[in-house]
C-alpha cells in the first residue's frame, strides 16, 4: 500500500510537514505510525492541502484514543 508520512516526526497534523510518499506492507503500518504522522491520500509535493490531492488507496480510521475498540464493537453489534 502507499502511505505520506511526514519526515517531521509526531507532530500536531497543522504543523506536519514534507510528506514523503512510500510503499509499505499491511502489518508495517502500526510500526510506521506510531513514529511518524501519516495519510492514506497522496498529496502532489508531498504538500498536505486539498487542491494537492493526487489520490487515496485506502480508508483509515482515525480514534485519537477517545474511542474503546472493544466499545465500537459492542455498540456496532447492538
Amino acid at each position: 500500500m502507499q502511505v505520506n508520512i511526514s519526515l517531521t516526526g509526531l507532530n500536531p497534523a497543522s504543523q506536519s510537514r514534507n510528506f514523503e510518499k512510500v510503499q509499505m506492507n499491511f502489518h508495517e503500518l502500526h510500526t510506521v505510525t506510531s513514529i511518524c504522522n501519516y495519510s492514506p491520500i497522496i498529496f502532489q509535493g508531498g504538500i498536505r492541502k486539498a487542491e494537492n490531492f493526487l489520490s487515496a488507496g485506502s480508508l483509515i480510521l482515525d480514534f485519537d484514543g477517545t474511542h474503546k475498540l472493544e466499545k465500537i464493537k459492542e455498540e456496532r453489534l447492538a
